[in-house]
């Protein structure tokens, strides 16, 4: 919601509302209005409206206030104690919130109001290392370089586009086995690209187009929480990457992650060594980032990401609040909770008196509150 302030605050800023006529907005069941404070006590607040009557409040209704004060836009909840004309009395505030995170205003459900929708063909992935990176799986734009309607073809058009561009290549998949080097290992869980222009001990910034998408010094210092040695230890053991390299001969080097969604399923490997003669610039990477994304879409047209499928179900979600950007709700089943990942897209029927209406959503955020989702 916000930044909850503290109670000594909390009550200078209400005081301040009253004595300075501070307007402020008081928002109900499907009614608003606008007013200022001119009382404040133990056990009442009271707000007088600019119109009359007083908006049809009811005695009990609970409602949000919004004002803002020096530039921060500020609210709390409470209840109405009694309407009359043109005045509300409310209950004062336990807290007010300020710095607020949403655009958009939360509001309760209507009474008559209820969710429906239907999970089939969901997939479960075990079998592919998670990424700290979504990439969303999506249709790539028209293009004669990248055709996803034939793995061959596509993979054919690749091979020969880095014959001319790279001393050796290669296509990894995890499908089998799990990240084992270390450049394997880092990509594997940052979802970045491993980009060595030059084997030099140092890894590039972040430039261009490349900005976001590729592993920096500075990111591994920070890396730690999600990869399996510490953020320290990985540093440590790049001099002896490096060092090992050199005695390989090898003078660039590029490890591009085949995303799909939270998962790194596989890797392009480009490598140059000593008498070849080519560079691996800046165009080279963003070719093969567009190449693995294409080769993601087109690998799960073809099945290759079909694991365990439950059962489709048909639920329905309690509602507790929407707003114009997303809805909460809860439900307590554990399948449900297995099943429905992180960005997974799903049809809702959301159902308000006669009316029913069919949303395309995505899942944003998930949490788990006791035995409830």
């Amino acid at each position: 919601m916000g930044i909850e302030i503290g109670r000594i605050e909390r009550e200078f800023i209400l005081s301040s509302l009253r004595k300075k006529a501070i307007p402020v907005k008081i928002h109900g069941d499907k009614k608003w209005a606008d007013g200022s404070i001119t009382q404040i006590e133990d056990e009442l607040l009271e707000i007088v409206l600019d119109e009359s009557p007083a908006a049809g409040f009811a005695d009990g209704e609970n409602v949000r206030i919004f004002f803002s004060y020096y530039g921060h836009v500020m609210t709390f909840n409470t209840a109405v104690r009694r309407a009359g004309a043109g005045v509300v009395i409310l209950r004062p505030p336990s807290s007010v919130y300020r710095d607020l995170q949403r655009k958009y205003e939360r509001v309760p459900p209507p009474m008559d109001s209820s969710l429906e929708f239907v999970l089939q063909d969901s997939r479960i992935m075990l079998s592919f290392p998670k990424s700290q990176t979504y990439e969303a799986v999506e249709k790539p734009a028209a293009s004669p370089e990248f055709d996803p309607r034939s793995i061959e073809e596509l993979i054919h058009s690749f091979k020969a586009k880095m014959q001319s561009s790279v001393g050796s290549h290669r296509i990894v998949m995890f499908r089998e086995r799990k990240p084992e080097s270390l450049e394997e290992e880092l990509i594997a869980h940052t979802g970045k690209i491993l980009y060595m222009p030059k084997i030099d001990g140092l890894l590039p910034e972040e430039e261009g187009n490349l900005k976001g998408r590729i592993i920096t010094r500075a990111m591994l210092l920070g890396a730690g929480n999600d990869v399996e040695d510490s953020a320290d230890g990985l540093v440590d053991r790049l001099p002896s990457m490096i060092a090992q390299k050199r005695e390989q001969m090898i003078t660039a080097e590029l490890y591009c992650p085949i995303l799909y969604e939270r998962y790194t399923v596989g890797y392009i490997h480009l490598r140059n060594s000593s008498g070849d003669d080519f560079s691996i610039d800046p165009e080279l990477v963003e070719y093969v980032y567009q190449f693995s994304r294409v080769l993601s879409y087109a690998l799960e047209k073809n099945g290759y990401f079909m694991g365990i499928a439950p059962e489709g179900g048909q639920y329905s979600a309690q509602i507790i609040d929407i707003s114009a950007s997303g809805l909460l709700f809860v439900h307590s089943s554990k399948q449900l909770h297995q099943t429905l990942l992180l960005y997974t897209d799903l049809d809702i029927v959301l159902t308000i008196g006669p009316k029913r209406i069919q949303i395309g959503s995505r899942v944003m955020r998930k949490f788990e509150d006791g035995s409830n989702t």
